[in-house]
């Protein structure tokens, strides 16, 4: 029974934990004065209720388990992040930082769930990857995207060169077991930001 409380209290934690994530990730992504201004607003109004909750859930489920540790709670990020436009966003700035190379849609999600700070199982990477190949697709019907058939499917933007994949060029790709791995060339591919310690 104890069990059952400790996991459901530090689902919530790690459920708010995700939603403070989510609100910081809208300022990083906004763009112009307005938008900006009212994602530091819904920040704002937010955050404290959040921090509030936070302490509260950490004293209860302290009663239940003493060894627990708030800094092992991964936040689950609410399910808004899986909204196309944040994630075609995220890779087409994949792409950008490694112009002229061909990369396939689960190549660019590895890169978009740790950009993004997204759950990294195969499952994630799956759903993300979809929405991805449909988004570069798009981008190819309109002339901006450069596109190399399979299997898998590969997309490029710039001038692209002659290269089958990244993986044929020592291009070292985050993979679910190490989500924070980041390219053998830093000037070729996105370094993942990693969390903060506080």
């Amino acid at each position: 029974m104890t069990t059952h409380v400790v996991s459901a209290l530090v689902q919530k934690y790690r459920r708010l934990l995700g939603e403070l994530s989510a609100l910081e990730r809208e300022i990083e992504v906004s763009r112009g004065v307005e938008a900006w201004d009212s994602a530091v607003g819904r920040y704002d109004g937010r955050k404290t209720e959040i921090d509030e909750a936070l302490v509260h859930l950490e004293a209860a489920i302290w009663l239940f388990d003493e060894k627990w540790d708030p800094s092992t709670a991964k936040p689950i990020v609410p399910r808004a992040e899986f909204e196309s436009g944040k994630l075609a966003n995220a890779a087409y700035g994949v792409l950008r930082d490694s112009p002229g190379y061909f990369l396939s849609a689960k190549e660019m999600a590895r890169f978009v769930v740790v950009r993004l700070e997204m759950d990294s199982d195969s499952r994630t990477i799956a759903k993300v990857a979809k929405i991805i190949a449909t988004a570069c697709d798009r981008q190819v019907k309109r002339g901006y995207f450069h596109v190399q058939d399979g299997p898998p499917k590969r997309w490029s933007v710039g001038k692209s060169k002659p290269i089958l994949s990244s993986a044929s060029h020592g291009i070292a790709l985050p993979t679910t077991d190490n989500p924070f791995a980041v390219a053998n060339t830093p000037s070729m591919l996105p370094k993942p930001r990693l969390p903060q310690q506080s």
